[in-house]
């Protein structure tokens, strides 16, 4: 059991640890070439252990295992929750006022969300703006996101940002 998460993490070496030559030599059966075999398999296993647990880049329309793991009650390292990530595609941010979509999340009552963030774009001016968005000048310029057990809502402050019409919705949670 790991007690310090500073004594963990997922930095592989580059230092190679066969003899090649040596080990084209190893007699088979040998308990050299039993060896040899125990650190081949224990090295493809780092591996293996280092890609599941490396966040992976796919945002996807589904539902999706992320990589990335959260604490428990615990606080078990062996024992950490898994993240879940989902992109919802929102269309049009709204002219004025509030806009909901159906998220498609199956929520249930031990259901924790971990991030709530989307990215607008205007393809006639070629820009983009974060949701949420907070302008340090104007409050109507303001866009507030937040989800509930079936809906993603964006609200605008006032302004007309209906021709931002490309918008992801990032979400991601643990299913407890």
């Amino acid at each position: 059991m790991v007690n310090n998460i500073n004594d963990v993490g997922l930095f592989l070496g580059t230092t190679i640890l066969f003899d090649v030559d040596t080990a084209s030599n190893v007699e088979p059966g040998s308990d050299e070439d039993k060896q040899l075999k125990i650190k081949l398999y224990q090295a493809i296993n780092n591996i293996i252990q280092s890609l599941n647990k490396k966040e992976s880049g796919y945002y996807l329309a589904q539902e999706f295992v992320t990589g990335a793991n959260f604490y428990n009650v615990d606080n078990d390292f062996n024992n950490l929750r898994p993240e879940y990530r989902t992109v919802v595609q929102f269309g049009a941010l709204p002219a004025t006022g509030t806009k909901q979509v159906a998220h498609g999340i199956a929520v249930t009552g031990r259901f924790v969300w971990t991030a709530i963030y989307a990215v607008a774009s205007n393809p006639s001016d070629l820009t983009g703006i974060p949701v949420p968005y907070a302008s340090a000048t104007a409050v109507a310029d303001n866009l507030e996101i937040y989800v509930d057990s079936t809906y993603v809502y964006i609200i605008t402050g006032g302004t007309d940002y209906s021709g931002y019409t490309k918008t992801n919705v990032i979400l991601k949670y643990l299913k407890e």
